[in-house]
C-alpha cells in the first residue's frame, strides 16, 4: 500500500491525470470501432495489402492516391495475424500513441487538449475509420514533439520527415517545409554544415523522390494526376467554392455553405493572416520564421492540390488542414504572450465541428451497417464451402464483404462486371 501511494506521488497528479485520459480515449476508440462497419476505403487498403506481395505493392499506389507506407503497415498487421474485423485497432493504437504526445509534449493548456482530443483531429474520423489518416496525424504530432530539438537530433528528425512523405501526397507541402527548414538553416548557420545535418537533409530528400516514382502513372494506372490548360481554367474561376469546400462538410444536412462552413473559413483567414504578420513583424519573426516557413509550405501546396489536382471530397482531407494548424499552434504556444492566439482559434474551430463529428457521423454510424457487409460475411462462413470459388461485383459494398471473411483467398472480386450479371 505505501509502495503504491509512493508512486503514484512520484509521478505526480498531472502525469496521472493524463493516463487516465489516455485509457478512456483508447476504451471509446475501441468500443465504438466494435460497432463500425468498415467503408470502401478501409476494406480495399486490407484487401490489396492482403493480396498483393512486398514487392508488387508499390505498383498500385498511383491509382491509390498515397505512397506506400500505409499499405505496408496494414501487410504487416497481416502479417502479425489481426483479422480485418478488428482492423480499427490498429488506427486506435496510432491514435492513442499521438494523443500520448498531444499530452506530454505540448504546451497547450489542458482545456485546450480535452477540446482536440474529442474534435474531429482526433476523434472517431481518424481512430474509427482506418485509413492512413491515422498514421499521418501521429507522424505530425512526432514532428511537433521533436520540433525544438530537431537541430540537435537532424538524421531522427529527418527520419520522420521521410516517413511524412510516405504517407499522402496532401501532407507533402508540410514535409517539403520541414525540408526547405532545414535547408535554411544549414545555410544561415555554418556550425550546422556537417555530416550528421546532411544525411538528415538527404534522408527525406530520397524519401521525396521515391514517393515521386511510387505515384508515377503509367499506361495500367489510374488517372490520379491529370492537368491540363481547361481544368486548371475551370478550377480558377470556381477558387472560391473550392475553398469553401473545405469546410462545408461539417454544415449540418449537408448543406453547401452553412453558418458553421462560414465560420470556419472566418478562423481559417484569421489564422493565416495573423501567421502572416508575425513572418512580417521584424520584432517577432526571427523567433517564428521556422515555425511560418512550414506552416505557409504546407497551406500553399495543399490548396494547391485540392484546387487544381483531388478537390476536397470528404472530412478527412479537410482534416489534414487542421493538422497544419496544430503544429503551429504546438509549435509556437511556448510563448503566451504572442501565441496564445492561435490555441484559441485552433480550439474555437475544433469546438464548432465537434457537433457534426458526434451529433451526425458517430450516432449514425453507430445506428446500424449502411451495408450489411458484416452480416453479408457471417452468412457466406457459415453456408459457403470452403473450396468454392465465389465471384462478385468490385463495388464499394462487396469489398468489405470480402475483407470481412476469415479467408479471402476464396473470393475473386472483378475489375470487370461479365454480361451475364
Amino acid at each position: 500500500m505505501d509502495k503504491a501511494k509512493s508512486f503514484f506521488n512520484k509521478i505526480g497528479k498531472k502525469e496521472l491525470v493524463y493516463c487516465c485520459i489516455v485509457v478512456i480515449y483508447m476504451a471509446i476508440g475501441i468500443t465504438i470501432s466494435l460497432f463500425h462497419e468498415a467503408w470502401r476505403d478501409e476494406s480495399q487498403a486490407w484487401v490489396l495489402a492482403h493480396n498483393l506481395g512486398w514487392a508488387q505493392i508499390a505498383s498500385i499506389c498511383a491509382s491509390e492516391g498515397h505512397p506506400c507506407l500505409w499499405f505496408y503497415l496494414v501487410k504487416l498487421t497481416i502479417f502479425i495475424g489481426i483479422p480485418f474485423k478488428y482492423f480499427s485497432f490498429v488506427s486506435v493504437f496510432f491514435m492513442t500513441i499521438a494523443v500520448s504526445s498531444l499530452l506530454w509534449h505540448s504546451r497547450m493548456s489542458i482545456i485546450s487538449k480535452l477540446f482536440l482530443i474529442f474534435s474531429p483531429l482526433f476523434f472517431y474520423y481518424n481512430p474509427v475509420i482506418c485509413r492512413v489518416y491515422a498514421v499521418l496525424l501521429l507522424i505530425v504530432c512526432a514532428i511537433c514533439s521533436v520540433w525544438k530539438s530537431r537541430d540537435d537530433k537532424p538524421i531522427f528528425f529527418g527520419i520522420i520527415v521521410s516517413l511524412l512523405f510516405q504517407s499522402h501526397v496532401l501532407i507533402f507541402g508540410f514535409a517539403i517545409g520541414c525540408v526547405v527548414d532545414i535547408v535554411v538553416k544549414m545555410i544561415i548557420e555554418k556550425k550546422y554544415r556537417n555530416v550528421k545535418h546532411f544525411m538528415g537533409l538527404l534522408i527525406p530528400v530520397i524519401s521525396f523522390l521515391l514517393a515521386i516514382l511510387e505515384l508515377k502513372q503509367n499506361e495500367k494506372t489510374e488517372s490520379f494526376i491529370n492537368i491540363n490548360s481547361d481544368f486548371i481554367s475551370s478550377s480558377l474561376k470556381t477558387l472560391a467554392s473550392g475553398i469553401a469546400s473545405i469546410t462545408y462538410k461539417f454544415n449540418f444536412h449537408n448543406e453547401k455553405v452553412g453558418i458553421i462552413s462560414i465560420t470556419l473559413l472566418i478562423i481559417i483567414a484569421v489564422f493565416i493572416v495573423l501567421c502572416l504578420k508575425m513572418l512580417l513583424d521584424p520584432s517577432i519573426r526571427k523567433r517564428y520564421y521556422r515555425e511560418c516557413i512550414v506552416f505557409f509550405c504546407g497551406v500553399i501546396v495543399y490548396l494547391g492540390i485540392i484546387l487544381l489536382i483531388r478537390r476536397v471530397a470528404h472530412i478527412q482531407m479537410a482534416i489534414v488542414l487542421w493538422m497544419l494548424f496544430l503544429f503551429f499552434s504546438w509549435t509556437v504556444t511556448s510563448d503566451k504572450k504572442n501565441t496564445k492566439v492561435f490555441e484559441i482559434l485552433l480550439v474555437i474551430m475544433c469546438v464548432i465541428s465537434i457537433p457534426k463529428t458526434i451529433c451526425c457521423d458517430l450516432v449514425e454510424d453507430l445506428k446500424g451497417p449502411f451495408s450489411g457487409s458484416k452480416e453479408i460475411s457471417q452468412v457466406i462462413m457459415n453456408n459457403a464451402d470452403k473450396q468454392s470459388v465465389i465471384v462478385i461485383r468490385n463495388n464499394e459494398f462487396s469489398t468489405s464483404v470480402v475483407a470481412y471473411l476469415s479467408n479471402s483467398d476464396y473470393f475473386v472480386p472483378l475489375t470487370k462486371e461479365p454480361d451475364f450479371l
